[in-house]
């Protein structure tokens, strides 16, 4: 999801990689692999580089954009 998830603001200087309808779409080819379930996940990642949570959110969720 970090490499191919659309980046976005989470608060706290953190930053939110979400792999969401757009970002799989226009990564398909690369994806192939990965199954429905990484669909609409979202890997939290802190200011000095540490995952500090990876959940599953809903596809209506408003990130703010990076």
């Amino acid at each position: 999801m970090v490499t191919f998830g659309d980046v976005h603001r989470a608060g706290d200087g953190c930053i939110a990689y979400f792999l969401g309808d757009q970002a799989t779409l226009r990564n398909s080819t690369r994806l192939r692999h990965i199954s429905d379930r990484a669909r609409n996940g979202v890997v939290l990642v802190s200011p000095d580089g540490a995952i500090v949570s990876v959940q599953h959110v809903p596809p209506k969720r408003r990130w703010r954009a990076l």
